[in-house]
């Protein structure tokens, strides 16, 4: 929901980039590796949950028939994916097998529904959780990356997200993985603990509520037949056009729908039924 054409273009009219995007199929594929790690510590060896946690990444990879760039590719994910099982071979940490990359959403006081995916929950100690949400950065895992996140509307949304699922957390930790892999194992893997001021859930709820109502009228002008009304509405937000390693619409916000290279590399896969239900799938 951070820029308002995105949600236009993704959500309401349904239009999608022929090919997948490396970076958001390279940071999947390393979600289903670590996912299959943290689901099944001690049912197999670790030598066996380690081949099988880098199958998974290579299975979820394969899937978007991608061949990647020199950093983000097959043989990189599984050298990461390698070094990550054996880097984190001895974490004790409880995680809650029920909510381990579990889609999950909640309604908010507006009637929309506010959605995500759950990467895996810590179980510190009886009733206290704290949710973890594993992200791969292209940049050195410096206090300046971390910065980003001390304030971020999609790290908030996580954090109500999740608290509505789970009831009071007591904050919530990113499991950073630098790609490609720094020297040394330090640098490659760190982990921070975050925690969400009452302030800061508030300006959330203020800055979301006033997205949402945006995308109704952009969806009420669509539906009517006003796509220029719409596109107003729904302006392109370029302090969100870096996110991701490129945000997937870039051509067509520089270019518009009409020029070849939209023509070319989008197509309307499906409308969604549901155009005005505020819902964020990146939370």
């Amino acid at each position: 929901m951070k820029c308002p054409r995105y949600y236009l273009l993704n959500q309401i009219r349904g239009i999608q980039p022929i090919a997948s995007n490396v970076h958001l199929a390279y940071g999947s594929a390393i979600d289903a590796g670590v996912s299959f790690l943290y689901q099944h510590r001690g049912d197999y060896s670790f030598s066996e949950l380690k081949r099988q946690a880098i199958q998974e990444f290579a299975i979820e990879w394969t899937k978007h028939g991608l061949r990647g760039n020199e950093k983000k590719n097959l043989a990189t994910g599984m050298v990461i994916m390698d070094a990550y099982c054996t880097y984190y071979k001895n974490d004790t940490a409880k995680y809650h097998p029920d909510y381990i990359q579990a889609p999950v959403h909640s309604e908010m006081a507006d009637g929309s529904l506010l959605g995500g995916v759950i990467d895996r929950v810590w179980q510190m100690e009886d009733n206290v959780v704290c949710p973890v949400d594993t992200k791969t950065s292209g940049w050195p895992l410096t206090p300046y990356w971390w910065k980003q996140w001390q304030n971020s509307f999609q790290m908030t949304a996580y954090y109500y997200l999740c608290e509505q699922i789970l009831g009071h957390i007591v904050n919530i930790q990113i499991d950073a993985i630098k790609v490609p892999m720094g020297k040394t194992m330090e640098d490659t893997f760190q982990r921070r603990i975050f925690d969400r001021t009452p302030l800061q859930i508030k300006e959330f709820k203020r800055t979301y509520t006033a997205k949402v109502a945006k995308a109704k009228r952009a969806a009420a002008y669509e539906e009517g037949g006003d796509t220029k009304k719409a596109e107003q509405e729904m302006h392109c937000e370029q302090a969100a056009c870096s996110d991701y390693g490129g945000c997937k619409y870039l051509d067509i916000c520089m270019h518009g729908m009409n020029h070849p290279t939209a023509k070319l590399n989008f197509e309307t896969i499906t409308r969604p039924k549901e155009i005005d239900d505020g819902e964020d799938t990146n939370a």
